[in-house]
């Protein structure tokens, strides 16, 4: 009302309508800057609080033992991931538990030592990302089921380096399951068990490892997976160098398997079992190793492959294996998955089995001679020709056949095994040629009509209705 009485004084309505628009529009203008000062106003204040109040950003730190914790495992306990935990010389008697990621370092491996004082896993790694390394660690529990002077416990990106595990664990390093692990540099010595066995683990590096006088050196088992072995030295373990046991597509590569008990040898109960990468940079008691997959029409002998120290031929087709004298392995020769193919004129000695036939039929071993610890001749899910053989002095059985059924066996020679023959589940399996069977050097029966075949007490050990009475030759 008075707005209007001064704009009609002033110059009436027509003006007093213009400064109606004046007044309105600084309003607006008055108002959009107390809006634009409380928006810097409350940017300013977030700063300052932000500034006062901001989180502190998490360092590693580094934990320093026995300076500030008198155990390694008070330090893991009071520890943040990421931290790094330094352990001075001398002698700790714990069993260590890594339950978060830390890097955990030995100052100096030779004398930083951990004891497990006789029992349980000296150390055991529960979570992922953990780095152990210059650690002596030693004095674990004897018994089979995890006891290691390290357990890796179903863990992801873990490295084991630089120690030392030696002397009464059962396990040196035992991984179960997990992948991406690393366990390189080590010396693993003298361990009841295994020096490394790695159980249902994938993807992981075992390499540049001293192994000697274990039960085992290296033990892939159990549906491991993608493991890479590469330059290791495996020396005078006590039954096998490295063993690939029910496991897959592993690589091995520029390992040398010296003085064990049986270098090496391969295992399983499907083809998958069997398809691994193993080249000849491999050597068993300085030959290298042949292990030969998918291949057909080839002749393996002393000539087209020299100084074979190991030999296994799988899914492969159409083989001649001749003339070769094999020692010290699983498997003197091994054939998984391999049809229409031949072994002749070989001498297998000292190997676990001397001949291990696997998922394979169409097939002759003739004319070796063959002593093993426990099979001389190994047949499973088999039906092949054996003749002209002599299985001597084989600890355990001079032929062991397995769900195998209509094979022929005839002319060979067994002596002075254990047991000559175990058949498991294996039926329809012929004995002769239809006049002459093998030779037994257990056979007490009598030749009535002096035409070199018994006559009484058939059929020797269940089997063998014409056997020989004198070796066949």
């Amino acid at each position: 009302m008075y707005l209007i009485w001064f704009a009609r004084k002033a110059g009436g309505l027509r003006n007093g309508r213009t400064m109606i628009r004046l007044f309105t529009s600084g309003r607006a203008i008055y108002t959009k800057k107390r809006i634009a000062l409380l928006i810097v106003s409350v940017f300013l204040l977030s700063v300052m609080l932000w500034t006062l109040f901001k989180p502190e950003v998490a360092h590693p730190a580094i934990i320093k033992v026995p300076d500030d914790y008198s155990a390694i495992q008070a330090a893991i306990n009071a520890a943040s991931p990421g931290d790094t935990i330094q352990v001075a010389a001398g002698t700790y008697y714990e069993h260590v538990v890594v339950n978060k990621p830390l890097t955990i370092i030995g100052e100096n491996v030779t004398t930083t030592i951990i004891d497990g004082n006789g029992t349980g896993n000296v150390i055991r790694v529960t979570a992922d990302e953990v780095r152990v390394s210059g650690f002596t660690l030693q004095n674990g529990g004897k018994t089979y089921l995890n006891t290691a002077g390290i357990f890796l416990d179903n863990v992801i990106g873990s490295t084991i380096v630089n120690n030392n595990l030696s002397y009464n664990n059962f396990y040196g390093i035992f991984v179960m399951g997990g992948n991406d692990n690393n366990v390189s540099n080590n010396l693993i010595m003298f361990n009841g068990g295994d020096g490394i066995c790695l159980n249902n683990s994938g993807t992981s590096t075992i390499s540049n490892n001293m192994i000697s006088n274990n039960g085992i050196g290296i033990f892939i088992r159990h549906y491991s997976r993608g493991i890479a072995v590469i330059n290791n030295t495996i020396s005078n373990n006590r039954k096998y160098g490295i063993d690939i046991h029910i496991s897959s597509y592993n690589t091995l590569t520029n390992n040398n398997m010296t003085g064990n008990e049986y270098n090496f040898g391969v295992t399983g109960t499907d083809l998958s079992h069997f398809i691994h990468d193993v080249d000849t940079s491999n050597t068993v008691d300085g030959k290298p190793v042949y292990y030969l997959i998918s291949q057909s029409k080839l002749v393996v002998d002393p000539f087209t492959y020299p100084d074979i120290g190991y030999l296994g031929i799988v899914n492969s087709t159409n083989i001649t294996v001749k003339d070769l004298n094999l020692t010290k392995n699983l498997q003197g020769v091994l054939f998984a998955f391999t049809n229409d193919s031949t072994i002749e004129d070989v001498s297998l000695s000292n190997n676990l089995d001397g001949i291990d036939v696997f998922y394979s039929s169409e097939n002759k071993i003739i004319n070796s001679t063959i002593s093993s610890y426990t099979c001389g001749i190994r047949l499973r899910y088999c039906s092949n020709i054996i003749t002209y053989d002599t299985l001597l002095k084989n600890c355990w059985y001079g032929i062991f056949l397995h769900f195998s059924n209509n094979n022929t066996i005839y002319h060979n020679n067994f002596i002075n095994n254990t047991y000559q023959v175990y058949l498991y589940q294996s039926a329809d399996n012929t004995w002769d040629n239809g006049n002459e069977g093998n030779y037994w050097s257990d056979y007490l029966g009598l030749d009535l009509d002096g035409d070199g075949i018994g006559d009484t007490m058939l059929p020797h050990d269940g089997v063998d209705y014409y056997p020989l009475m004198n070796p066949w030759n």
